[in-house]
């Protein structure tokens, strides 16, 4: 939803990155678990990523590419195949989002929008602005005593119409040639391009489709003959970022109204939790459509620092629990962290909201590395055999739950545990639902959580770690018997490390359980 406002940043970023193939580090190993992980806006800043981020996603505006009409800027588009040469160098993917309409391609037609918290908003023409799509927008409350209509103190105010993304029914063809081009260019060689992503979170009340008040235009206008011209050209579709302020039932309904399943390759939500995941998943089995890829292409844009360590588990999780098989289909599940990076500045937009803070890490940059290097190199998959853990631990796609995911990486000569612990008051006091009711204050003494895996031999195993969601690794030893591991793993981080005050700070405490195997 906030993408727009970071693009500026971006572009200055990669000018003053002086980005170049030459300059470019060597990819790091195959991972399949860098290959799920994606990154809003990081030009300038993959470099830095690029050791746990394996995909980048970013605008090829239509307005860019065709200023006036019939004015193709060929170079600019070829800006973007020589970009994209770049990430590849650096073992990274490129997802383009085709959108919005040109400046000239708007639609100046007077329309009225009705919003759900019973605002009205009437859009017209305004032909005294000094820039061409613009319109006046005033905004009308109902008066609760009289029941009239009432002009908002805000009055009326021009708006740039491209920037809130509409597209005038005339146009249609325009945006037709405009993707088609685009689609033809970059999934050619030797850019190669497999998806292509069709506008951005189309939606009212998202500020980036102000069309009317149901999303059927844009199904009929800008998605249908997108998506048309991309299968035609050999390649997939990825839906456009359904936002939160929309439901997931709303999305479904959307797609059975106009007859849409067929025509998306991923389906992409934003800000969604796991169970929207879920929610998809059934509906596409319900319609006889299988079992779907589903992408979250923005994801995070929070200053809560425990979100990422939270959540990514679970949603792999959720994804392995699904028969997801990364060696066989890399591409089913993705998540994109929004955004790259924000300004070491509280004043400035995205503060401590993205991956980086300036030119270091933050905690959800950090937090994102711990994982990806757990579950890497190779593939990963889902720990089957038993795990059993006091106080009583399951996995749980509630993110407000304590919950347990269990992993193999490196090809399965590791098992990774990422076990997550809710406090239920703020006393910060965790309970034990799934056992006796019992309780731990996280907050105070030495707390631990026992570990057992009950089938797994002492004597496979090479090294046992906990590891923090910052990375901060602490060795642990295994008590002795025959034919079980258990382990007795300390709640609390080290006061040392960066993720202490974190997790201190956040509604669910995360942290990893790391066992290698011997050879």
């Amino acid at each position: 939803m906030t993408r727009k406002t970071l693009t500026v940043l971006s572009a200055l970023c990669l000018q003053a990155s002086g980005f170049s193939a030459q300059a470019a580090e060597a990819p790091p190993p195959p991972s399949a678990i860098r290959n799920f992980s994606g990154v809003c806006q990081g030009f300038g800043k993959i470099s830095a990523l690029n050791e746990f981020v394996g995909w980048e996603r970013d605008d090829v505006y239509w307005d860019k590419l065709e200023p006036k009409p019939g004015q193709w800027n060929q170079a600019e588009l070829e800006k973007w195949g020589q970009k994209i040469l770049q990430l590849r160098a650096q073992g990274v993917q490129f997802l383009p989002i085709l959108d919005y309409s040109a400046r000239w391609a708007v639609d100046s037609e007077p329309r009225t929008l009705h919003f759900a918290d019973g605002r009205r908003v009437e859009i017209k023409p305004d032909p005294s602005a000094p820039f061409p799509g613009a319109m006046i927008e005033t905004t009308f409350i109902r008066n609760a005593a009289t029941g009239a209509w009432e002009q908002t103190g805000a009055g009326s105010k021009t708006v740039k119409n491209h920037a809130l993304s509409q597209l005038g029914a005339a146009h249609v063809p325009a945006w037709e040639a405009y993707v088609r081009r685009v689609v033809t260019f970059l999934s050619a060689p030797p850019y190669n391009l497999r998806y292509f992503q069709v506008w951005n979170e189309a939606h009212a009340e998202s500020g980036f489709w102000r069309q009317g008040d149901d999303l059927d235009v844009y199904m009929q206008r800008v998605h249908l003959p997108a998506a048309k011209i991309i299968r035609e050209l050999g390649s997939k579709v990825v839906y456009g970022g359904w936002p939160c302020c929309g439901s997931v039932q709303e999305y479904v309904a959307l797609l059975d109204r106009n007859n849409a399943w067929e025509s998306i390759d991923v389906h992409d939500l934003h800000y969604f939790p796991v169970s929207s995941f879920e929610y998809i998943h059934r509906a596409a089995e319900k319609r006889d459509h299988g079992s779907p890829s589903i992408w979250q292409t923005e994801i995070g844009f929070t200053t809560d620092p425990t979100v990422l360590a939270n959540e990514y588990p679970r949603y792999l999780d959720w994804a392995l629990r699904k028969g997801w098989d990364p060696a066989a289909e890399p591409d089913k599940y993705k998540l994109f962290w929004f955004a790259a990076q924000s300004p070491d500045d509280p004043k400035a937009y995205g503060y401590k909201h993205s991956l980086m803070l300036g030119d270091k890490l933050h905690a959800h940059g950090l937090s994102l590395k711990t994982l990806v290097a757990l579950l890497s190199p190779g593939q990963f998959g889902r720990y089957t055999d038993p795990v059993e853990t006091s106080p009583v631990l399951h996995a749980e796609i509630d993110e407000r739950k304590s919950s347990l995911e269990a992993f193999t990486a490196d090809d399965g000569r590791k098992i990774v545990l990422a076990l997550h612990l809710a406090q239920n008051n703020t006393a910060k006091i965790f309970t034990d639902w799934n056992g006796d009711l019992g309780t731990i204050h996280l907050d105070h003494g030495n707390p631990t959580i026992t570990v057992t895996l009950p089938v797994l031999s002492p004597g496979r195993i090479l090294s046992v770690r906990r590891v923090d969601a910052a990375g901060t690794a602490t060795p642990l030893v295994a008590e002795d018997a025959a034919n079980s591991t258990t382990l007795v793993v300390p709640i609390r981080d080290s006061k040392d490390s960066p993720s202490a005050k974190w997790m201190n700070d956040g509604p669910v405490r995360t942290f990893y359980v790391e066992i290698t195997l011997k050879p």
